[in-house]
């Protein structure tokens, strides 16, 4: 009998290169019967790998990173290091994820909806609009940043337009129709026009209405932040997840892009809600979060990263690293040969 599990390796674009589809087949021969770990972090220092590897012994297999506010000219320094460690870390054997906290293509000044004039609408409404020149200028700058890695052989987890569902991001301000129809622009240029043939497209904005199309999407993902040291299963944003790709009848890999608190494995099997992987968000792991302050690492004296117990006890994440139905890198197989 079919069940939510049962996906299809197949991905969106017809041009995917190997090493994509290695990956995506990976992803679904484990789906509901693994969860592969991961985490966010922000190279080059990575201290949230390091504080991790040094209460389990053991990586994350996934490795969450961001583009920052880029083409915003003075990000291209972060841009940079991210790309070469994202290189360094699928050299390692790694599975690599992006996300971009794109800032308005009018004059990149925010991502978050406060203070930015730039009208989505005209923008995708008019093509001979400055806002709609400078739109598709942005999304060739990022594609130059995806193409790199593609060309370094590099799988990526693409999760463009996250949370557009929240209306915090200039992408979501003016619902959920412009939003679908930016994410069908980005992946026809991304993917026709520049050939990126390395993207995995995740979809991170779920609610119904939001839903862009199971033909130009691979993934299905959910951010959850419920608090330091509530570990469950997260029955109700992985059902919600499951109805929605129901609702347009569609199967697609789940898992959970951002959390605090991570997931509980015994709970998950129990509320049948396998998430296919996790990645806690930065901070709270190697960071404290203190009044003032966006985060501060936790060092000792000798420099060396802490594990902060703020958000994730010690002791919960070594239990969950230790499980056998949990993926670190060191559980991962080899995916330049995957079958």
């Amino acid at each position: 009998m079919n069940t939510i599990y049962d996906i299809s390796p197949e991905l969106s674009n017809p041009k995917a290169d190997d090493n994509a589809k290695r990956l995506m087949k990976y992803l679904a021969d484990t789906f509901g019967k693994k969860v592969i770990a991961g985490w966010t972090s922000d190279p080059p220092t990575v201290y949230e790998f390091q504080a991790v590897k040094k209460i389990t012994g053991r990586e994350p297999a996934v490795i969450g990173m961001d583009f920052g506010g880029a083409p915003g000219g003075e990000d291209l320094d972060s841009v940079e290091r991210v790309i070469r460690y994202a290189i360094d870390w699928d050299k390692k054997g790694g599975i690599v994820t992006f996300q971009i906290h794109w800032k308005d293509p009018r004059d990149h000044r925010n991502f978050y909806n406060e203070g930015v004039e730039f009208d989505l609408v005209q923008a995708l409404d008019d093509p001979g609009c400055g806002d709609h020149d400078a739109l598709i200028k942005d999304i060739d700058t990022i594609a130059e940043c995806l193409g790199r890695l593609r060309d370094a052989g590099v799988p990526v987890i693409w999760r463009p337009l996250h949370e557009a569902e929240g209306r915090w991001f200039w992408w979501g301000n003016k619902g959920p129709e412009p939003y679908k129809k930016l994410w069908r622009l980005m992946y026809d240029r991304m993917t026709n026009y520049h050939s990126l043939t390395n993207l995995i497209w995740s979809w991170n904005a779920p609610h119904k209405d939001w839903f862009p199309g199971g033909d130009v999407i691979d993934l299905a993902s959910a951010d959850m932040y419920i608090g330091a040291h509530t570990h469950g299963s997260y029955l109700p944003s992985f059902s919600n997840l499951a109805d929605i790709l129901n609702l347009y009848n569609v199967k697609k890999y789940i898992y959970t892009a951002e959390v605090d608190s991570v997931p509980d494995i015994e709970a998950m099997q129990r509320d049948n809600a396998m998430w296919g992987m996790f990645l806690p968000w930065t901070g709270g792991t190697a960071y404290q979060v203190k009044e003032g302050t966006w985060r501060d690492p936790v060092l000792d004296e000798n420099g060396t990263p802490r594990y902060s117990e703020e958000i994730n006890s010690s002791d919960t994440v070594k239990k969950l690293f230790s499980d056998e139905r949990v993926i670190t890198l060191d559980r991962l197989p080899n995916l330049k040969t995957y079958s």
